[in-house]
Protein backbone atom coordinates (compact mmCIF):
# COMPACT_ATOMS: atom_id res chain seq x y z
CA UNK A 1 0.00 0.00 0.00
CA UNK A 2 2.72 2.62 0.79
CA UNK A 3 4.66 1.44 -2.52
CA UNK A 4 1.15 2.35 -4.51
CA UNK A 5 0.80 5.74 -2.71
CA UNK A 6 3.97 6.40 -3.53
CA UNK A 7 3.72 5.92 -7.04
CA UNK A 8 1.01 8.08 -7.28
CA UNK A 9 2.90 10.98 -5.30
CA UNK A 10 5.83 10.44 -7.84
CA UNK A 11 2.99 10.27 -10.55
CA UNK A 12 1.47 13.62 -9.79
CA UNK A 13 4.31 15.34 -9.33
CA UNK A 14 5.64 14.47 -12.68
CA UNK A 15 2.09 15.73 -13.94
CA UNK A 16 1.84 12.22 -15.52
CA UNK A 17 -1.89 11.96 -14.25
CA UNK A 18 -4.03 14.54 -16.03
CA UNK A 19 -6.53 17.05 -14.25
CA UNK A 20 -9.71 16.28 -13.77
CA UNK A 21 -12.83 17.26 -16.03
CA UNK A 22 -13.54 20.08 -13.91
CA UNK A 23 -10.10 21.28 -13.38
CA UNK A 24 -9.64 21.11 -17.13
CA UNK A 25 -12.75 23.10 -17.11
CA UNK A 26 -11.50 25.44 -15.26
CA UNK A 27 -8.38 26.00 -16.90
CA UNK A 28 -9.60 26.61 -20.76
CA UNK A 29 -12.41 28.55 -19.46
CA UNK A 30 -9.63 31.08 -17.44
CA UNK A 31 -7.36 31.01 -20.67
CA UNK A 32 -10.30 31.43 -23.00
CA UNK A 33 -11.31 34.45 -20.98
CA UNK A 34 -7.64 36.00 -21.05
CA UNK A 35 -7.35 35.20 -24.75
CA UNK A 36 -10.66 37.11 -25.48
CA UNK A 37 -10.03 39.97 -22.98
CA UNK A 38 -6.61 40.73 -25.21
CA UNK A 39 -8.40 40.14 -28.33
CA UNK A 40 -11.00 43.27 -27.48
CA UNK A 41 -8.62 45.52 -26.01
CA UNK A 42 -5.89 44.87 -29.08
CA UNK A 43 -9.07 45.59 -31.49
CA UNK A 44 -10.44 48.93 -29.19
CA UNK A 45 -7.47 50.50 -28.21
CA UNK A 46 -7.09 52.61 -30.99
CA UNK A 47 -10.87 53.78 -30.71
CA UNK A 48 -10.40 55.24 -26.90
CA UNK A 49 -8.52 58.55 -27.00
CA UNK A 50 -8.52 60.68 -23.68
CA UNK A 51 -12.05 62.46 -25.22
CA UNK A 52 -13.69 59.33 -25.24
CA UNK A 53 -12.69 57.90 -21.85
CA UNK A 54 -14.00 61.35 -20.36
CA UNK A 55 -17.56 60.25 -22.12
CA UNK A 56 -17.34 56.88 -20.88
CA UNK A 57 -16.69 58.16 -17.39
CA UNK A 58 -19.42 60.26 -17.64
CA UNK A 59 -22.12 57.75 -18.18
CA UNK A 60 -24.69 56.81 -15.81
CA UNK A 61 -23.40 54.87 -13.32
CA UNK A 62 -26.04 51.80 -11.77
CA UNK A 63 -27.24 52.19 -7.76
CA UNK A 64 -26.22 49.34 -6.35
CA UNK A 65 -28.84 50.23 -3.44
CA UNK A 66 -31.48 51.13 -6.04
CA UNK A 67 -31.07 48.42 -8.93
CA UNK A 68 -31.17 51.70 -11.07
CA UNK A 69 -29.39 54.64 -12.50
CA UNK A 70 -29.43 58.03 -10.55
Amino acid sequence: MRLFRLACEYLISMWVIRPGPVTARRRVAAHARAQAKRETSDRLAYEFTPKRYTQVDALPAVDPAIGMTR
